[in-house]
């Protein structure tokens, strides 16, 4: 079970002692946070009660954490969705390979005859060039 820290804070010029599961940093974090937000109440409401001060304070701090949930109710929402897409664009990924290795698989022989005959042609276009018979007016035609 985790230790029970006892801990002494000051909020708003009075000592507190705080006693709490989390850890003494974590303890006067809060406590830190608390102060700030006595204090500025206290700037815009000057005239105003410790316990008023209070009350506004707590109002204050209620408020920043319902509007950190909602960005946090946010953030979740939207990962869900981010990981939602993301499966979706693997799915697709997934099928346009599969369609890609079936369109190489129909089209193999065909691929394979447009090889051969590109190789065909360069290597004929190699041996015209070499030729002697061939004349520099060809040779531009064929901008070799």
């Amino acid at each position: 079970m985790e230790e029970n820290n006892k801990v002494s804070v000051k909020i708003y010029g009075q000592e507190y002692t705080i006693a709490g599961n989390s850890s003494r940093e974590h303890i006067m974090k809060v406590a830190d946070y608390v102060n700030t937000k006595m204090h500025e109440i206290a700037k815009a409401l000057p005239a105003g009660s410790i316990s008023s001060l209070a009350v506004l304070s707590a109002v204050n701090v209620a408020d920043d954490y319902f509007t950190a949930l909602g960005m946090i109710n946010g953030f979740k929402s939207q990962n869900e969705q981010l990981e939602k897409d993301s499966k979706h664009y693997v799915q697709l990924w997934d099928e346009a390979k599969r369609a890609s290795s079936s369109i190489r698989r129909i089209h193999k022989p065909a691929l394979n005859k447009r090889r051969s005959f590109r190789n065909y042609s360069m290597k004929r276009r190699s041996s015209l060039t070499k030729s002697p018979q061939l004349t520099s007016s060809w040779k531009k035609r064929m901008k070799l």
